[in-house]
């Protein structure tokens, strides 16, 4: 009887698969974002972070805590010469955005069992608004591979737990520390991006077993309990760098600060944001925003229903421990937006708030896969499931190609070009000033009113000057303009304000209202 052996330096069918499905993820989710790595623009902080005329960005990036974050813009300041150099630093937040979709891809292996539908889901994730805002901001470049590394803690965590119920504790321990230093550094980096630890959590609890194996639900409280010192190691960790650093606290680092206005902020607004999904928040269209979000909620009570109705869970599961299990599934949730609820006091805008739209994508699809499996057996729902995905990536992938290219590619290449060329047209040898006139946020070349970064005018944000304007100089051909010129720069929301001469040059920022669509055909 001969036994077969694998042979040396073979990959199995099953690694095989799951690399091609890995490398589809990352491909997909590049040319989701190329835009973003082709088009010459910056947005907002991008100006005085890469552009900078003082130090007084990495005095605030010490002030909060996060001493790694000025670490890595001091490498990567030496490289950013121009505008168009922030193309790199998006490219490189767009592969770790597609490493952080892998990694989920992996960590939802038993919730997802389908490998289709578990990649339509990875993929969708990483077209959420929040993923928009990493991979189209080139200050926040850094924030994917934070959240990767974050769920990377987590899994880590995770098999420490499982390695503890085995007995293996010394092998435990070298899991839990290894988390800990993951999320010491993420901490140092961006205080929210801990968050994401929590996602592993979310989908622990969410496994069937937790109902029906104690020694999984011992895992699941290991799991909960490390993440609680973690966490707590985290923010000792951020104290102890303010300490030693002697720098002035802001009170973003404050722990629990303003906790009434966080919850309501949670209430009125972050629910909304969370449950659109791939929609961005239109604060104009409140009520379709709130229809969207009801849907969302509506399809996540169904999947929970349709849970704890089977036959299986009904008979042999008590009442006491589907309870058990519904507030284990809140706890991780809640905890997925720790950082929001604890210290930050901004609650609304799409970074801090980005662990709770993953958790929430994942158990959207969750519900929907019971819903599905419920309604349809065998051939026929898995072919219903595999519907379902295409429709998952039909609407994340188109709602996330428009978000981009309208809120991003489309209004900041054409703003910055704008002031390029009134440069190149007004700037003389006897210039020694710029004046620009801002828009107000009713200026933009995008009219609608969306949640965050979404939509903000170019020139609105008053701290754009005068990086935006030391960053167009770069641009401008250099036989015209004396580089060594003591040029001074102002700004206003009025032509009133503005100074009149031969040296001053004047630029009104506000005539970019002529690039809106049908501002022709509107226009007298």
């Amino acid at each position: 009887m001969h036994v077969l052996q694998k042979e040396p330096g073979v990959i199995s069918p099953a690694v095989r698969s799951k690399l091609l499905l890995s490398l589809l993820i990352i491909v997909v989710l590049l040319g989701l974002y190329w835009p973003v790595m082709q088009a010459v623009y910056g947005a907002a902080d991008d100006f005085p972070t890469f552009f900078p005329v003082d130090d007084h960005i990495p005095r605030i990036y010490r002030a909060d805590g996060r001493p790694i974050l000025e670490l890595l813009l001091y490498l990567v300041s030496g490289f950013i010469r121009q505008l168009a150099d922030l193309r790199l630093l998006r490219g490189i937040s767009v592969l770790g955005i597609g490493l952080l979709c892998v990694a989920l891809f992996q960590a939802t292996r038993r919730l997802f069992p389908r490998p289709e539908y578990r990649l339509a889901v990875c993929i969708s994730i990483g077209a959420l608004p929040t993923l928009v805002v990493f991979a189209a901001w080139a200050t926040v470049w850094s924030y994917s591979w934070g959240a990767m590394l974050a769920v990377v803690a987590g899994m880590i965590c995770w098999r420490g737990c499982r390695l503890r119920e085995s007995n293996a504790f010394s092998k435990a321990i070298f899991c839990w520390l290894a988390s800990t230093i993951f999320l010491v550094l993420i901490f140092w980096t961006y205080q929210p991006l801990v968050s994401w630890f929590w996602i592993v959590g979310v989908i622990a609890v969410l496994d069937d077993r937790f109902l029906r194996n104690r020694f999984y639900r011992r895992e699941c409280a290991w799991f909960v309990a490390a993440g609680f010192v973690q966490m707590a190691t985290c923010f000792v960790a951020l104290k102890a760098f303010i300490f030693l650093s002697g720098v002035e606290a802001k009170s973003r680092v404050q722990l629990l600060s303003d906790p009434v206005a966080k919850v309501l902020a949670l209430g009125r607004t972050t629910v909304t944001m969370v449950l659109d999904q791939w929609q961005v928040v239109d604060v104009d269209r409140k009520p379709f925003m709130l229809l969207i979000a009801a849907l969302a909620g509506l399809i996540i009570l169904a999947g929970f229903i349709v849970a704890l109705a089977r036959p299986s869970i009904r008979s042999r599961v008590s009442v006491r421990m589907r309870l058990l299990w519904l507030g284990a599934i809140a706890c991780c949730f809640a905890l997925s937006h720790v950082h929001g609820l604890a210290a930050d006091v901004n609650v609304k805008n799409y970074r801090t708030i980005g662990a709770l739209c993953v958790c929430t994508t994942i158990l959207l699809a969750w519900s929907l896969r019971l819903i599905t499996e419920s309604v349809f057996r065998g051939e026929r729902g898995r072919l219903v499931l595999r519907i379902v995905a295409g429709w998952l990536l039909i609407v994340s992938l188109g709602m996330a190609q428009a978000n981009v290219v309208h809120y991003w590619t489309s209004p900041f290449p054409r703003g910055y070009a704008y002031l390029v060329e009134q440069l190149e047209e007004k700037l003389t040898p006897n210039t020694r000033r710029i004046h620009l006139i801002r828009q107000t946020v009713d200026d933009g070349i995008v009219t609608e009113r969306a949640m965050h970064a979404f939509g903000r005018p170019l020139t609105e944000p008053e701290w754009v000057m005068p990086g935006i304007v030391i960053a167009a100089l770069r641009d401008i051909r250099q036989e015209q303009i004396d580089l060594n010129l003591q040029l001074e720069y102002s700004d206003s929301l009025g032509p009133g304000d503005a100074p009149e001469g031969d040296d001053v040059v004047v630029i009104d920022m506000r005539e970019l209202t002529k690039f809106r669509s049908g501002y022709e055909a509107n226009s007298p």
